[in-house]
C-alpha cells in the first residue's frame, strides 16, 4: 500500500472517530505511520483530505449499486433489491453514516466543492430513472415519479432506522433493535415504497343526480 492510500485510510478512521472538528492532521499522520509533511504534500490540508475521504466513501457505495444488475430485473424486483441493498449497506457501513452526518454538520461545504460528486450523483439518478421508466412503461408503476425524490425517500427510511437504532431501542424497548424486528422494519419500508409506486386505481364515477 502506498503512502497516499495509507493516509487516506487512516484519515477515514480518524474522521469517523473524531469528526471533522476533532480530527487533527498529526493524529492522521500518526495512524498512517508517516509525518504531517507528507499528509500536506498529498492532500494540501484537512479540508481537501476530508473531501477525498467523502468522495471515496460515496464512490464505493455507487460502485456497489452499479454491480447489483438492477437493469436486468423486473422493475418491482429492482426496487426491492435497491431497498434491501441500501438497508444492508448502511448496516454494514456505519462509518459511512458517521462521515455523512459529520459533513452535514459542516453544511456540506466539502462535497459542494467536489468535482467527482456530480458524476456519482448522475450515475445513481440514471440507475433509478431507468427502473422508473421501465416500470411506468410496463404499467407496474404510476406515471410522474421523480427518481430523485424516490431515492431520497428510500434512503431516508433506511438511514433513519439504522442511524437511530440505539435511540429507537431506548424509546420502544430493546426488542426494537433485534434482527427480527429489523427485518420487519425493512419489509415495512419495501411495502411503503411499492404502495407509493403502484398505479392509482381509477376512481368510480359519481352517480349522476336524478331530478325529483
Amino acid at each position: 500500500m502506498n503512502t497516499r492510500q495509507r493516509i487516506l485510510e487512516a484519515a477515514h478512521a480518524v474522521f469517523v472517530r473524531e469528526g471533522f472538528a476533532g480530527a487533527k492532521i498529526e493524529h492522521i499522520a500518526e495512524a498512517a505511520k508517516t509525518n504531517k509533511r507528507l499528509v500536506y504534500h498529498h492532500f494540501g490540508g484537512k479540508d481537501e483530505l476530508f473531501r477525498t475521504v467523502l468522495e471515496t466513501a460515496y464512490a464505493a457505495m455507487r460502485q456497489a449499486e452499479q454491480g447489483l444488475g438492477l437493469e436486468r430485473l423486473a422493475p418491482r424486483d429492482a426496487i426491492t433489491q435497491l431497498i434491501r441493498f441500501t438497508w444492508t449497506y448502511y448496516l454494514e457501513h456505519e462509518d459511512f453514516i458517521s462521515l455523512v452526518s459529520t459533513e452535514n454538520l459542516c453544511k456540506a461545504e466539502h462535497i459542494a466543492a467536489s468535482e467527482q460528486l456530480p458524476r456519482l450523483r448522475s450515475s445513481l439518478v440514471e440507475l433509478i430513472q431507468d427502473i422508473v421508466r421501465r416500470g411506468e412503461a410496463s404499467g407496474e408503476f404510476r406515471s410522474g415519479i421523480d427518481p430523485v425524490q424516490l431515492w431520497i425517500s428510500i434512503s431516508a427510511m433506511c438511514w433513519f432506522s439504522v442511524a437511530n437504532k440505539h435511540t429507537i431501542a431506548a424509546t420502544f424497548g430493546p426488542a426494537a433493535a433485534n434482527p427480527a424486528i429489523g427485518e420487519e422494519r425493512l419489509a415495512h419500508i419495501v411495502s411503503v415504497v411499492h404502495s407509493f409506486l403502484a398505479p392509482v386505481a381509477d376512481k368510480p364515477a359519481r352517480p349522476t343526480p336524478t331530478s325529483a
